[in-house]
């Protein structure tokens, strides 16, 4: 059997955890691995053994849980157990200031690809050493208060994320407004936190996130209007992902749209997609707001972005999200003849001057 350690925590009760694969007939057999530690604890033991099964199917294991010296055992479906112990996990590092600020870079849509801003991301940190983001976290299943603590405290990580950031670059921070508007948090002290990272406010934007269908319409409204009396601006998240989508774009009336990544790649390949893409880029920008097209990971995905009106673009091809501001090098267009042809759809000539005009103001 083989032992996996976890960080004990003395101060809470220690769990004997087995893992047991329930796929062995003989239940003599079954425990294949063993982790001893605290419910904040053991995700870090369970989550080496779960990194090691790689794409194996967890349904075939189950844990076998009990009080360390206790008699009495209980089991759970290994997933069920893992996200348990994990959320406790999280939930400690969040207590204890543990979130760390990654920073992923956004690019102007030109040959040279010149650095415009970041977006500043919280990771939480697994068992195995990688970094799982937010998203992940949250589907996990959190209740309310839960996820807005994790919520406050990513936000609050991501303000402080800004000291001793380039002030003359854009720094874009994912924000639920709800979290203003209940009160969790208040401009005074998010106005705070940015004064002492000595950020400007003027190259602050705060990123509605995804779950903006979830929102009262006067909520949002509320928020962009204290933003923009704050000198902060406003931008809306994967447009194309929510059923509400074009009622966020009235209500919010945004600086900034960021298009849905799913939507966006691969977007060459599909005529259909892409010509709603491009017909979606050039209304957003004829309404004032300036276009970040999401998910370019590739060069087809660069070439193909060059040939669209989006001012900016934000993906892996120019950098993944690092703990330092820092961008990949120069995409290399020699490389575009290896790919596919770039379908080019006709563009709207007309009815970009407020467009223009906010450009020349960034």
């Amino acid at each position: 059997m083989k032992l996996l350690r976890a960080k004990p925590n003395l101060t809470l009760s220690q769990i004997e955890v087995l893992v047991l694969d329930k796929t062995i007939v003989s239940s003599e057999h079954r425990a294949i691995a063993r982790v001893v530690g605290t419910m904040d604890s053991l995700w870090l033991g369970l989550g080496e053994f779960k990194s090691n099964l790689g794409n194996a199917c967890l349904d075939s294991f189950a844990i076998q849980y009990r009080l360390l010296g206790a008699s009495t055992s209980f089991e759970l479906p290994f997933t069920q157990f893992y996200s348990a112990t994990l959320r406790q996990g999280l939930e400690h590092s969040v207590e204890q200031g543990q979130l760390k600020c990654f920073y992923q870079p956004i690019v102007r849509s030109n040959q040279t690809v010149s650095n415009f801003g970041f977006e500043l991301l919280v990771r939480f940190e697994d068992p195995a050493g990688y970094f799982l983001s937010a998203k992940q976290f949250f589907d996990l299943p959190v209740n309310t208060d839960t996820k807005n603590i994790v919520l406050h405290a990513a936000f609050v990580a991501c303000l402080r994320g800004l000291a001793g950031f380039d002030p003359h670059q854009r720094a874009f921070v994912n924000t639920d407004p709800r979290l203003f508007t209940a009160g969790i948090i208040n401009w005074e002290s998010a106005l705070d936190e940015i004064c002492q990272a000595g950020f400007n406010r003027q190259n602050l934007v705060f990123e509605i996130i995804e779950s903006a269908e979830q929102y009262d319409i006067s909520d949002l409204k509320q928020f962009t209007s204290e933003c923009h009396s704050h000198g902060i601006r406003v931008a809306v998240d994967d447009l194309g992902s929510q059923n509400r989508g074009l009622e966020v774009l009235n209500a919010v009336r945004p600086d900034f749209v960021k298009l849905e990544m799913e939507l966006v790649r691969d977007c060459y390949k599909d005529p259909y997609r892409n010509m709603l893409v491009q017909g979606t880029i050039d209304t957003c920008r004829k309404l004032g707001a300036i276009v970040i097209v999401e998910g370019i990971e590739q060069q087809a995905d660069h070439e193909w972005m060059l040939s669209t009106n989006a001012q900016l673009a934000q993906g892996y091809c120019y950098g993944r999200p690092t703990q330092r501001p820092t961008m990949n090098e120069r995409v290399d267009a020699k490389k575009t003849a290896a790919h596919p042809p770039i379908l080019r759809v006709p563009h709207l000539k007309s009815g970009f001057s407020a467009t223009q005009q906010t450009m020349q103001n960034l």
